[in-house]
């Protein structure tokens, strides 16, 4: 079983301590089942209310897990119909140049150690944060996107549409995550 929902936010929302890799015990019609979160997605567009989407994936009852999590960063997202900067990841510049649409993934991968089959231990590695803008240039200045601390622009700035009135851009911007330290290290 892989779980997953998106909420579509009506108020303004923090979201803080989430951690991809944490054994989280099921409730109600999932009580004896763990699970793990996998990654979430932050979208937020111009014109559209932002949304968040959680990944994850069942992990067997009786199975081991190493204590390797990953931390994403707090965020706090405003319920405007607006795309938005979060997690410090870039600043944008350039006359005329406004933020179109930013989505913005926090994951890792979930390793299984299996036997005969079945899982018998997992743990999650490379975290990573992701963020692909879209950008809409309405002025004669190209915009610049400056990588803020830790990120590196994985995709650099292009342009799809030259020779339209409103050019747009696009680029990625990455950042890997430092796991959590585990008990007892």
């Amino acid at each position: 079983m892989s779980p997953n929902c998106t909420y579509v936010l009506s108020a303004d929302t923090s979201l803080s301590a989430m951690k991809c890799g944490t054994a989280i015990a099921g409730t109600g019609d999932y009580s004896g089942k763990k699970f793990t979160l996998g990654g979430v997605t932050i979208n937020t567009q111009a014109g559209q209310p932002p949304t968040v989407e959680a990944t994850g994936e069942e992990i067997p009852a009786g199975v081991t897990h190493s204590d390797c999590t990953y931390t994403f960063p707090s965020a706090t997202l405003k319920m405007c119909h607006h795309a938005q900067v979060l997690w410090n990841a870039f600043t944008l510049a350039g006359d005329g140049c406004y933020l179109q649409s930013a989505s913005y993934q926090a994951g890792g991968t979930i390793s299984r150690a299996t036997k005969n089959g079945e899982t018998i231990s997992y743990d999650v590695t490379e975290g990573q944060l992701t963020v692909n803008l879209t950008i809409l240039q309405t002025g004669n200045t190209a915009p610049t996107v400056t990588p803020g601390s830790d990120w590196v622009m994985t995709s650099p700035l292009n342009c799809s549409n030259p020779d339209a009135d409103y050019p747009s851009w696009t680029c990625t911007l990455s950042r890997y995550l430092t796991h959590d330290a585990q008990a007892g290290s």
